[in-house]
């Protein structure tokens, strides 16, 4: 049973995930707001089409996710690690985690090409794409400890 705690973990982690980006903007958006306000005349100011909340908003999308990358895969590896049967060779297990770390390189590597607004638009029900693979991902890893009888 301990084999699928850092997997279910990470899902728990990855289905927060767009409460704690809605906290973030909220936070991000008052703060802009309040210096604003500060401004002699805030009233007159065009706003920028990059400092719309649209566009802050898919910066923040894009940040939040693009950070979140490594340490939620590395949970993911953790717990591939420990799922790991004894009776595996080494070598094995070796490929198996190296096979892990180049998924993170290359999903970490894909997101940070992305322009924020086209990452942004990748939702679906309001999870990014990095939220839906992340959840796909330990979910498969669940269903391999459970089959493997790890």
């Amino acid at each position: 049973m301990d084999d699928y705690i850092p997997f279910g973990a990470a899902i728990i982690m990855y289905l927060f995930n767009p409460l704690i980006e809605k906290k973030a903007q909220a936070a991000v958006f008052k703060s802009i707001s309040e210096s604003d306000q500060r401004m002699p005349d805030a009233a007159s100011v065009v706003i920028p089409a990059h400092r719309s909340d649209p566009s802050i908003k898919s910066y923040l999308s894009f940040v939040i996710d693009a950070a979140q990358i490594v340490p939620a895969v590395i949970l993911t590896a953790v717990g591939v690690i420990l799922a790991i049967p004894s009776d595996w060779s080494p070598a094995l297990a070796a490929v198996l985690v190296l096979g892990i770390c180049l998924l993170v390189l290359a999903v970490d590597a894909y997101v940070l090409s992305l322009d924020p607004h086209v990452y942004d638009g990748k939702r679906v029900r309001g999870y990014t794409f990095t939220a839906i693979a992340g959840i796909g991902l330990n979910a498969i890893c669940i269903a391999l400890v459970a089959f493997l009888g790890a």
